[in-house]
């Protein structure tokens, strides 16, 4: 597998991870200018925010959101 293939897959995961816990704590995804590149970008389907049960669990999911958004970068910026 070359290492372009493994940048692309931990790419794909961290959008993926990102756009979840991004679009369960504020309702968006990535921004646009995250997403960009040489392939065809999906829609979304049903993303909105959810109302937690606890401020604890918002909290978390919060803490998660950012950890998984600044992960973003590495990937893409590796990749060119």
């Amino acid at each position: 597998m070359s290492d372009g293939a493994v940048l692309n897959f931990a790419l794909d995961l961290e959008y993926l991870e990102a756009e979840f816990y991004l679009y369960a704590v504020t309702g968006r995804g990535l921004s646009d200018s995250m997403t960009s590149g040489t392939g065809t970008r999906g829609g979304v389907t049903g993303g909105r925010a959810v109302r937690f049960e606890t401020r604890a669990a918002r909290q978390y999911a919060q803490e998660i959101a950012g950890d998984e958004k600044v992960r973003v970068p590495f990937p893409r910026t590796a990749l060119g």
